[in-house]
């Protein structure tokens, strides 16, 4: 019962604006469990100062096996030690596959009824046993006299996963946070609360995550099995390369103008994919919402790939920018590479999204 008192919290999507005074208490460290990366961020005081900040890339096995936990341990003890990082506590964000999500409505709750009111309807949009998940809600907001709420449930076994891989590496979960709701809780972070609908779209190694935001909620969540993986792959079968080489020809492009050919066709092998599940996406978002999507932001590793910005930009006939949040982090140049931080910027809206979290949300 403990646990799930515990979890009702973790669970929940913290605005800013309400975050902002319990962040003022202690920051947690914030890591992000990426399919290709572990990223690692802590601030340093009230005033959001960056303290520590650290990536582990996985070797290139690890991204073709199966079970990764061993690397995922190994990863955050290498990251843990090198940043010389005392504080145990830490917080994460499972992905938004292992989370169900559903907005419902409240009619005019009395004092006391809202958790049994919640479960009552948890029943009927969870597809598992209640038993068998851990719940979170948070309200969202009233209309009238009823009341918008979130319910997020994940299962206890997938928790417990995540919980004992953390304790194998000496840490203790404090925050287990949702991956879309760190998406739009670092977004309102650095850019503050979107007037008009928008897309995030987070482009990982393994996957595309959108989450689309109305009326500064993430309302809307899409997450798609392609990445730049695939890139990679496409990128070595078509030169005959090393998967490092692959690697570093997806995001610096070719040396020689004779090769510049080879790599738009694999470009536009690649990216004619990614752009159909997107519209497709899109489209859904707005015809749920009827509202047009009116800016994308894009974020994760595969975003850097040279002309894909301008590429979906022109497919969609909508206006696309880089989600940054490098450039709204407060550092003394001193202690960190500006030009470092520019670069690995795009890999950060996650671990700056849960390094914003404090033991005040517990």
């Amino acid at each position: 019962m403990e646990i799930f008192l515990r979890l009702r919290t973790l669970l929940k999507p913290v605005s800013f604006k309400t975050l902002f005074p319990g962040f003022l208490d202690k920051p947690l460290i914030g890591i992000d469990l990426g399919s290709y990366a572990i990223k690692v961020l802590q601030f340093k005081d009230k005033k959001g100062n960056l303290k520590s900040i650290g990536i582990y890339n996985f070797p290139e096995e690890a991204l073709t096996g199966k079970d990764k936990r061993e690397y995922l341990v190994s990863g955050i003890s290498i990251l843990i030690e090198q940043l010389k990082l005392k504080q145990k506590e830490v917080a994460i964000c499972l992905s938004s596959r292992h989370v169900v999500t559903k907005r419902i409505e409240i009619e005019n709750p009395q004092k006391g009824e809202i958790h049994s009111l919640i479960l009552s309807e948890a029943e009927r949009y969870i597809p598992y046993n209640l038993e068998d998940v851990h719940l979170s809600y948070a309200p969202l907001r009233r209309k009238g006299n009823k009341y918008e709420v979130i319910i997020a449930a994940a299962k206890k076994e997938i928790i417990a996963e995540y919980i004992d891989m953390l304790k194998e590496a000496n840490l203790r979960p404090v925050v287990i946070d949702v991956e879309n709701f760190v998406l739009a809780n670092a977004f309102e972070a650095c850019y503050g609360i979107p007037e008009k609908e928008m897309l995030i779209i987070d482009m990982g190694a393994t996957k595309l995550n959108m989450v689309g935001i109305s009326e500064g909620i993430p309302v809307f969540t899409r997450e798609v099995a392609m990445g730049g993986i695939d890139f990679t792959k496409e990128i070595q079968n078509k030169f005959g390369v090393s998967f490092a080489e692959a690697e570093r020809i997806k995001i610096e492009g070719v040396k020689e103008k004779t090769e510049e050919e080879k790599l738009q066709e694999v470009f536009l092998k690649v990216i004619t994919r990614w752009f159909q599940e997107i519209k497709t996406a899109i489209d859904f978002f707005e015809n749920t919402t009827r509202k047009k999507v009116r800016t994308i932001y894009l974020c994760g590793g595969s975003s850097r790939i040279i002309g894909l910005k301008e590429a979906l930009a022109k497919f969609l006939a909508k206006t696309v920018y880089m989600f940054h949040p490098g450039s709204k982090v407060k550092y003394n140049p001193n202690y960190f590479d500006p030009k470092y931080l520019d670069y690995l910027s795009p890999q950060l809206p996650i671990a700056l999204g849960l390094g914003l979290r404090t033991k005040a949300d517990v």
